[in-house]
């Protein structure tokens, strides 16, 4: 069985003006298709040269960063050191005021056992000094 295809009834002049048109259609739509992948590699590059401009600024303010960063350390660091320093310096100073609060205090007790004794002498010049009674 043979299929039968039927063909329009379309006039030679009529068919020629539909193939000349198609065939226009045609090379107008590879020219735009020419046009659009030309323009999206061009317009691709220059995107490509501003990321990279964009991308070479970031770098070097991180590079900046870094660098102000390892500064901010490294005068940390010289800060702890001063303070370790202070410190020992004021546990030093500390433990002398303990020393001389220490030895001020048994001045003060030494200073009072000498009034003491000064006082027991004075009572003995004050005896030896009174006048003698026949009945002692």
């Amino acid at each position: 069985m043979r299929l039968k295809m039927s063909m329009p009834t379309i006039s030679s002049p009529l068919a020629n003006f539909l193939f000349d048109l198609a065939n226009v259609v045609l090379s107008v739509g590879a020219a735009a298709v020419l046009l659009g992948t030309l323009g999206v590699v061009w317009m691709g590059s220059v995107k490509e040269r501003y990321s990279d401009e964009r991308i070479a600024a970031n770098e070097a303010k991180t590079a900046g960063a870094n660098a102000a960063a390892e500064q901010a350390r490294q005068g940390a660091s010289q800060a702890d050191e001063r303070a370790g320093e202070a410190n020992k310096e004021a546990a030093r100073a500390n433990e002398r005021a303990g020393q001389l609060e220490k030895e001020a205090a048994e001045a003060r007790e030494r200073a009072a056992m000498m009034e003491a004794r000064v006082g027991e002498l004075n009572l003995e010049i004050a005896r030896i000094k009174a006048p003698r009674t026949l009945d002692q």
